[in-house]
């Protein structure tokens, strides 16, 4: 169960940023990614362990309780490749 949170007022000024793609990487100090839309990077963050570890637990509570409720796994990134590469491995018959 997601801990309870303090709900805060979001300023309608602030940046919303969709991404459909990312790279991460880490350093001896913090979690970095670049944020991509089609393979062009967009934005790059910054994270703390404990803010990504934090970001971690949240986003996997969330997809699991969708996942639960529509009784329908979401595939990751890899998986969708690995399924374009064989739908173009295949011979479509005319």
């Amino acid at each position: 169960m997601a801990e309870a949170t303090i709900p805060i007022a979001i300023p309608p000024q602030i940046p919303e940023l969709y991404f459909n793609s990312l790279v991460m990487g880490l350093t001896n100090a913090d979690v970095n990614m670049t944020l991509m839309i089609d393979n062009q990077p967009q934005i790059r963050l910054h994270l703390s362990f404990t803010t990504a570890k934090t970001l971690q637990k949240y986003l996997g509570e969330a997809i699991a309780r969708l996942e639960s409720v529509t009784k329908h796994e979401i595939m990751i990134v890899s998986e969708v490749e690995a399924g374009l590469q064989k739908m173009n491995e295949q011979v479509v018959p005319s």
